[in-house]
């Protein structure tokens, strides 16, 4: 390997891993706010946040834009709604209804639903070690969502459901992003996720608000908001 390529993948390396970290910060915004706000306010909050951060990509995204035909604007909006909104809300929700370590360490499910959703959409290779691995994971998070796992109870099946599920999403919505990278660059193509996904969380926010206040978070959670949207969200996902 050349000096240059080798001096690249040492950087590589310490960005995801310093994007990872800052992912980990995710747990400690999030908690406290999913107990004292709905999770679908939070992510309301989240996306308006990034929209606004990531308006000057928006722009510079218009070119990219005209490119896309019908699968691409599809699977923008599979992204923008599912991966982005409804994969966040799940993930919110889970953490008001479960222990917050079980939350997370089932998110790591997620490789599982890349390959397999990667083969089946993209034609990737699947090699016969898939199953040596999945099969164990699989058990493993069962184990993990039920300390006794001959006495399942319906809050724990919910809490591990509400993470599960979020972990599919997030898995599909790699995997859909991939293809959309070949056709906009990723920043813009995060910008253009974001965008997306808030008329969909605004509708779903307002669909919630049948049953109450639509919004109801004080001015005192807006740095923590801002923190959520912008550290984890914006900066950790820009790094990786």
């Amino acid at each position: 390997m050349k000096q240059p390529d080798r001096e690249r993948g040492r950087w590589g390396t310490f960005l995801v891993a310093f994007g990872a970290s800052l992912w980990a910060s995710d747990l400690i915004l999030r908690r406290g706010l999913a107990q004292e706000l709905p999770a679908i306010e939070i992510v309301f909050w989240e996306h308006l946040i990034l929209t606004i951060a990531c308006l000057p990509f928006l722009i510079r995204a218009r070119r990219y834009l005209r490119a896309f035909g019908l699968r691409e604007w599809v699977a923008a909006i599979l992204v923008g709604a599912g991966a982005s909104v409804a994969a966040t809300v799940l993930f919110t929700a889970a953490f008001a209804r479960g222990d917050a370590t079980s939350v997370l360490l089932l998110q790591k499910l997620q490789p599982l639903v890349v390959v397999l959703a990667a083969h089946i959409m993209l034609g990737e290779r699947l090699t016969p070690r898939y199953t040596l691995f999945a099969v164990p994971a699989l058990a493993g998070s069962y184990l993990l969502s039920f300390p006794d796992p001959l006495d399942v109870r319906v809050e724990q099946v919910a809490a591990a459901g509400l993470s599960v599920s979020a972990a599919v999403l997030w898995g599909l919505g790699t995997v859909l992003g991939r293809q959309l990278s070949f056709k906009i660059p990723h920043l813009e193509q995060a910008a253009l996720r974001f965008t997306v996904g808030l008329p969909v969380a605004a509708l779903l926010l307002a669909l919630a608000a049948r049953s109450g206040p639509a919004v109801i978070a004080q001015a005192g959670e807006a740095p923590t908001l801002i923190a959520l949207a912008l550290i984890p969200g914006l900066l950790a996902m820009s790094l990786y």
